[in-house]
């Protein structure tokens, strides 16, 4: 027996050291040369044909709209199949027949293929070479190093110059593709580009730090899911002629999403922003202004999920503006602070349905509140506000009742009555409340609608824009 499990583990240990063996080391010429083309332009075309399956759906017309006067229910997403093929085969034939050639391959670095362009990728062979591009590649060395990342992908670095500055990595595996894009390395890439970086380097901030992604990732048999993520905490310094300028947001894994599934027809759009700051001088906002130095924007973030799918109603889950309160502020003073859900884990969720005469239902969990408050008596100092903007509030609520998760009927406008859209709360408890007083409270069974303020207002008066209506 022990003899059976030593030989068991030995071919074990075998089997994973030529496993360890295959994928360590540079990859070859050859190989590369197939891959990265036919990995991307696959990837590639299925996700476009995915995508206008989707676009086809349901979903599609509630979360994607079409333009005005548009005889379908959306425009396809990416662009239609027969052109992305053309187009994308024509990149594959570049590729392979111009980028990663046996001319190109400039030998091995480590664990790193390095291939030097030549003029050879100026033209794609139907047109004349970009005289642009061969006087750029006669300056400066242009050098991809691949290189084997994990899951058998194949990771492109775009070095420039003899320091070989790499701003841009391209990944490509069997299943996804990614571009990052180094921010910290734009200094270097400018210093390395000589006199061709002059602008570059001007243009660029003082600091600027921080990784970011566009991706692209199979999900299934036809679904797919585009990301833009932050990799790397974000920072951007730099000195107008007010002053400094200040801009960070954290690692966000990923900041945006679309997700789209042609054998379902479904689409889902997403967000999962991190805490990002911006500072500047308040005399960038108002040059004569002298109510303050300093404005700054603090968004504590933003996150939802919003998905649908043929036959499905659409939903929303995990919808909130981060775990604080956002806010602006001058001088460190709050100007207007912002909340959602601040006693119910600052997130809510969502449940979008379609009704019978054009009725949409929608449930809310466990519930929404909403409080916005104004305190803009500084900035009086250089311009005319509202009087009742300068210090109020604004408290929404929906609300359950007995127990009862908030349900809110939203009645479309009848065009040949003349008679608006409303609401219809049922069940759930509605506030609409104003800091100075003014207050809306609806309960269920109650409709209400929003109104105009009166033509002729009273001076100094404050009118709600919502009113009780009958409920038909």
């Amino acid at each position: 027996m022990k003899s059976s499990f030593k030989r068991l583990w030995m071919s074990a240990v075998g089997v994973g050291a030529l496993a360890l063996s295959a994928c360590s080391g540079p990859p070859s010429q050859a190989d590369v040369q197939e891959k990265i083309p036919d990995r991307t332009v696959a990837l590639l075309l299925a996700a476009n044909a995915s995508a206008n399956k989707a676009g086809e759906g349901e979903a599609a017309t509630t979360l994607l709209p079409s333009g005005e006067g548009s005889d379908t229910s959306t425009a396809a997403l990416v662009v239609d199949d027969e052109t992305a093929s053309r187009e994308l085969e024509r990149l594959r034939i570049y590729l392979r027949d111009r980028v990663f050639t046996a001319d190109h391959f400039e030998g091995t670095d480590g664990d790193m293929a390095v291939f030097l362009m030549t003029d050879t990728i100026c033209t794609e062979g139907t047109l004349p070479k970009n005289p642009g591009c061969v006087a750029f590649l006669s300056e400066v060395d242009v050098r991809l190093g691949v290189s084997r990342q994990s899951g058998d992908r194949l990771a492109v670095d775009l070095m420039l110059g003899a320091e070989r500055a790499a701003p841009i990595r391209y990944v490509v595996g069997e299943d996804s593709l990614a571009f990052q894009v180094a921010l910290s390395q734009f200094h270097q890439t400018a210093e390395v580009l000589g006199l061709r970086g002059l602008a570059l380097g001007a243009a660029l901030p003082d600091v600027l730090e921080g990784r970011v992604q566009v991706g692209l990732e199979r999900l299934g048999a036809e679904a797919f899911e585009a990301t833009l993520s932050v990799l790397e905490a974000v920072r951007v310094e730099d000195t107008l002629a007010q002053g400094p300028v200040v801009f960070s947001t954290g690692v966000a894994e990923p900041l945006a999403r679309v997700m789209v599934d042609g054998e379902t027809r479904a689409v889902a759009l997403g967000a999962n922003v991190a805490e990002t700051l911006l500072e500047l001088p308040y005399r960038a906002m108002n040059p004569e202004g002298t109510a303050g130095e300093t404005l700054t924007f603090d968004f504590a973030g933003l996150s939802f999920l919003v998905s649908g799918a043929d036959g499905e109603p659409v939903t929303v889950t995990g919808a909130g503006l981060g775990n604080a309160t956002s806010s602006v502020k001058l001088d460190g003073a709050p100007l207007v602070s912002l909340d959602i859900n601040p006693e119910a884990g600052r997130t809510f969720a969502a449940t979008l349905k379609l009704l019978e005469g054009g009725v949409q239902e929608i449930v809310m969990e466990p519930g929404f509140e909403l409080f916005l408050q104004l305190a803009l008596e500084p900035l009086t100092a250089d311009q005319e506000i509202e009087p009742s903007f300068i210090d109020n509030s604004l408290h929404v609520v929906l609300a359950q009742d007995g127990g009862r998760i908030p349900r809110l009927l939203v009645h479309p406008a009848d065009v040949v009555g003349e008679q608006p859209g409303y609401f219809e709360l049922n069940p759930g408890n509605f506030v609409f409340a104003l800091g100075s007083g003014e207050r809306f409270e609806a309960t269920t069974g109650d409709c209400f609608t929003f109104v105009d303020a009166p033509e002729a207002p009273e001076a100094g008066a404050v009118y709600l824009p919502i009113d009780f209506t009958t409920c038909r």
